[in-house]
């Protein structure tokens, strides 16, 4: 499968298309992240920038589905802002005078730290685990160790008792 984003494209048009493509092509077994890939690297240099932005570590690190909700959610957003053109100099200015380039790369950039913060709390919450794990085994260990000093201490005293 080949996949190309067209000159003067945006992200909303590219993603709609590439689905549409996917959707119609069968693709013969190919694995979903294959997808991904040949639509990641059909994208434009403005496109790739963009799209790196939405995923912490890049996109390609992040799953098809994380993948697909993230796209989709930008392109649903995007699709609400009025487009004149890619390339034109007021490219992707609202009837409000917002730039929409300036928007989406902003929605990436909350994304990006909502994915940050996500897999920071993620890392706590495993540490923590960690932690209650390694505690859990120390203890393990001090009730081992009083059990084999409460046997000794046992032992030894019916060892007195014999000797008496």
């Amino acid at each position: 499968m080949i996949f190309k984003q067209r000159d003067k494209e945006n992200m909303h048009d590219t993603w709609s298309r590439f689905k549409r493509l996917v959707k119609a092509c069968p693709c013969h077994g190919i694995p979903e992240c294959v997808s991904m890939e040949v639509f990641y690297f059909g994208l434009s240099k403005d496109t790739h920038q963009l799209v790196n932005t939405l995923f912490v570590g890049g996109m390609l690190r992040s799953s098809y589905n994380q993948i697909k909700a993230t796209l989709d959610s930008m392109s649903n957003n995007s699709q609400e802002w009025d487009d004149i053109g890619f390339g034109s100099r007021h490219r992707g200015r609202t009837k409000e005078g917002l730039d929409k380039s300036v928007v989406v790369v902003l929605q990436g950039q909350m994304i990006a730290m909502n994915n940050l913060l996500q897999s920071m709390t993620l890392s706590q919450v495993n540490a923590a685990n960690n932690y209650i794990h390694a505690v859990k085994q120390v203890n393990k260990f001090i009730v081992w160790d009083v059990a084999i000093l409460t046997s000794l201490a046992h032992a030894h005293s019916i060892v007195k008792l014999s000797r008496t």
